[in-house]
């Protein structure tokens, strides 16, 4: 059963929730624009990732969420022309507020998954280009697990844009009900953290599987 809400406001949000085998075939890779192609290929390129749309297998939708926020990397930093991608800091601080929630409402810690932090570093690149849980070539967010080598029966993706930190980008994922729902679901374990700033705004990638 597929689930997706959504609010615009000031900041925006996103959830989306389906079981893996309701994943759609990735269709081709569509055009965009070059500065953003460029930008996004050398993200890819960086963590050693296959462009969307090529050769891999996608199958698998889990909850997109999306909201404001920047893409959250867990390895490595770097910059190239507007864009930059932070250290596994923002990653490690966005597991801590996640956790502290979880512990809250009594459900076990997440742990962070070097695979879904390249794929959430993959989505939070996309965002510039199309602020959604369809990826620029037409996909859904969550095939990016796939591509990444992620393997998973369940998974969920939250977005957002324009949060500065993690404790504030996971303050308006808690106060979104389909967010929080991936936040706090017990059929997670997982999670891939991706922030990166593009032409001066900031986004974030939650990335979550069983």
């Amino acid at each position: 059963m597929k689930k997706k809400m959504c609010l615009t406001a000031a900041a925006l949000l996103c959830a989306f929730a389906a079981p893996a085998a309701q994943a759609a075939a990735v269709p081709q890779t569509a055009t965009v624009p070059s500065h953003f192609e460029t930008a996004w290929e050398q993200l890819l390129a960086q963590y050693g990732i296959t462009k969307p749309g090529s050769s891999s297998n996608n199958t698998g939708n889990q909850p997109d969420n999306s909201g404001n926020g920047s893409n959250n990397i867990g390895n490595g930093s770097g910059s190239t022309g507007g864009t930059s991608t932070s250290t596994s800091s923002a990653a490690q601080a966005v597991l801590a507020e996640v956790n502290a929630a979880r512990a809250q409402n009594g459900l076990s810690a997440l742990t962070l998954d070097a695979n879904m932090n390249r794929a959430a570093a993959v989505r939070a690149a996309e965002l510039a280009q199309s602020f959604s849980h369809t990826r620029p070539n037409g996909s859904r967010g969550l095939t990016a697990l796939n591509e990444a080598g992620v393997s998973y029966r369940t998974a969920g993706e939250n977005i957002a844009s324009g949060q500065q930190t993690a404790q504030a980008v996971v303050s308006a994922w808690m106060n979104s009900s389909g967010h929080r729902a991936n936040i706090l679901s017990a059929s997670f374990g997982r999670m891939g953290v991706g922030q990166a700033t593009i032409g001066g705004r900031t986004y974030w990638v939650q990335l979550f599987a069983d």
